[in-house]
């Protein structure tokens, strides 16, 4: 029989308003609402904001790429932030509407993404991790895409 141990912490004071996404990475928590990302070590204890939005928009879903990379998306653009130096390394604008939500397979060469308009866009990521390379567009919905997921 194996034992593990769960541990919890609260974590007071990372952002007044909601929170719109988490992502774990190793000893880092990634958190952000609707005008910032903000990291939290666990180890350290200590709370950083890594990243904020232009003033009227809304950063609504964030994805560690690896441990170096963070892909933020913020209202009508995707936004990859170097974690060490919280630096906005590329945008990509190629969105009409508010991106909701956005997934990347398992191999990490395609990414999808999900907005107000209902389309869902593929992207190619084998060029280069800062770079979208739009492949194709999934149009025929009528309404929002909250989530998006690959199936392995």
């Amino acid at each position: 029989m194996t034992n593990f141990v769960i541990e919890t912490e609260v974590v007071k004071n990372l952002h007044k308003s909601s929170i719109n996404s988490v992502e774990l990475n190793n000893e880092l928590a990634f958190t952000c609402c609707d005008e910032k990302i903000v990291t939290y070590n666990f180890v350290t204890k200590t709370k950083l904001e890594l990243f904020r939005a232009k003033e009227a928009e809304e950063i609504s879903y964030l994805r560690c790429l690896n441990d170096a990379l963070l892909l933020a998306a913020v209202s009508e653009r995707m936004c990859f932030v170097d974690i060490s130096s919280s630096k906005l390394l590329h945008e990509c604008k190629q969105f009409k509407e508010c991106i909701n939500t956005f997934d990347i397979n398992r191999a990490g060469n395609c990414l999808a993404s999900g907005d107000d308009s209902g389309e869902i866009r593929l992207f190619d990521l084998r060029a280069n991790n800062s770079e979208l390379s739009l492949a194709k567009t999934l149009g025929g919905h009528d309404n929002i895409c909250y989530a998006i997921k690959f199936n392995p």
